[in-house]
């Protein structure tokens, strides 16, 4: 039986939907690390993502004896940070002329996976790039980097419809040490507690290639323990006091990656300490990497399907996040 090339296509795109949103978000450190944790989340629409947020503690917590009145008011400590869908696409287009020169059932069907192999991974670094870009380079288009929503210089910033301006629960930290020479050791321990609160702590430190070395170098013979579920999808990692730490190609150093044409524009020699409890990629349920069918353009002898993709990257507590950096 002759198989059509619109069935062979429909068939090929139906087999390759279900993998793709796993393969491209285990491609990078940071996505991984999120969709391992639980920490990619899918919507089912609303104009804006919300998340809920606390900001005040209950007033009318208090200790009482005997018959003492107890405090009744009216408590108001909670609000919420309101974050924009994000749009991306990517397309995946066969001419008149290639499905010709491809013509066969095994032809086609190794063509259509030559180029959505292709376009899966062009999506896989076009995130990571949106996600770890510097927040002078993320368009309004894009989704939010981690640099916007932990800031190197946070006070007057707007994140999430919220100003820090005046509200300081919703800043993140951040330490600089003007050092060429810096000690990695110490400085990671210092600012590791300054981010924590009570049992509230980092779960993943994400630095560049030249300060992940000198970790290493600095604690040279030490025994580490390693994040399995981070190892088994290829990335080489160690435990520093229950958080993961990783490095990342796309975070800047001064030494053995630097950026220096401004392709991605991250501020150099920085480290996020994050708590991806309160961090979140949330995605459109009706656009989590959803591959539409072939269609033919009016003006062309070509074929095109899209991958879509509607969400943003939110966070609902910044002053648990934190950006180390050195000079």
């Amino acid at each position: 039986m002759v198989v059509s090339y619109d069935a062979l296509a429909t068939t090929t795109l139906q087999l390759v939907r279900k993998r793709l949103a796993d393969a491209i978000f285990k491609a990078n450190p940071f996505s991984a690390f999120m969709l391992a944790n639980g920490r990619v989340k899918t919507e089912s629409g609303g104009t804006q993502i919300e998340e809920p947020l606390i900001y005040a503690v209950n007033s009318t917590v208090k200790s009482y004896r005997g018959y003492d009145t107890l405090d009744v008011s009216p408590t108001d400590e909670l609000t919420k940070a309101v974050y924009q869908w994000k749009l991306v696409a990517g397309t995946v287009s066969i001419s008149g002329e290639e499905e010709n020169k491809n013509a066969g059932e095994q032809a086609i069907f190794q063509l259509l996976r030559a180029k959505i192999d292709v376009l899966e991974r062009s999506m896989r670094q076009k995130l990571n790039e949106m996600f770890l870009q510097s927040y002078s380079l993320a368009t309004s288009k894009d989704f939010l980097p981690v640099g916007v929503l932990v800031h190197h210089n946070p006070g007057s910033n707007t994140v999430g419809g919220i100003s820090e301006s005046g509200n300081t629960w919703w800043q993140n930290k951040t330490k600089y040490n003007s050092s060429g020479t810096p000690t990695i050791t110490d400085d990671w321990r210092t600012f590791f507690y300054d981010v924590s609160q009570g049992i509230e702590k980092p779960d993943l430190i994400l630095t560049n290639q030249a300060d992940y070395e000198l970790y290493e170098k600095e604690n040279a013979g030490k025994l580490f323990l390693t994040d399995t579920a981070m190892m088994d999808v290829g990335f080489e990692n160690f435990k520093y006091k229950g958080a993961t730490v990783m490095w990342d190609p796309m975070m800047d150093d001064s030494t053995i990656r630097p950026f220096t044409d401004g392709t991605y524009g991250n501020d150099v020699n920085a480290t996020y300490f994050l708590n991806t409890q309160y961090l979140s990629v949330t995605i459109h349920r009706r656009r989590n990497f959803v591959l539409t069918p072939f269609r033919q353009p009016v003006d062309q002898d070509a074929r095109v399907a899209q991958l879509l993709l509607m969400g943003n990257l939110t966070c609902s507590n910044r002053r648990l996040q934190g950006r180390y950096a050195h000079g």
